[in-house]
């Protein structure tokens, strides 16, 4: 995606990979959450170092959550444990 082979993608290069993700061009919302999210540094750009950091970021806090996680074999199931109550085994 670094596409002037600076070391880095700046916000027209985040456009073209949300773009080439979605299979149709990002709202300037999306792109600048990217840059907010990904631009440690604040500097405009994002390197592969800072990428790095904030998927291994976002991973450890996806991982954190997974934990409450469930998985259902079937609608019937996933609709009758829609109640907290109900999941946890407990009385209201």
């Amino acid at each position: 995606m670094d596409k002037d082979g600076s070391g880095a993608i700046t916000p027209d290069e985040v456009e073209d990979l949300l773009h080439d993700t979605y299979g149709f061009p990002p709202l300037e919302e999306e792109v600048a959450m990217f840059m907010q999210n990904f631009d440690l540094n604040k500097d405009g750009k994002v390197t592969w170092e800072e990428f790095r950091n904030t998927l291994e970021k976002i991973k450890t806090e996806t991982n954190k959550k997974s934990a409450n996680a469930k998985e259902y074999s079937s609608y019937e199931k996933m609709r009758a444990d829609r109640y907290k109550h109900i999941r946890m085994g407990k009385d209201l």
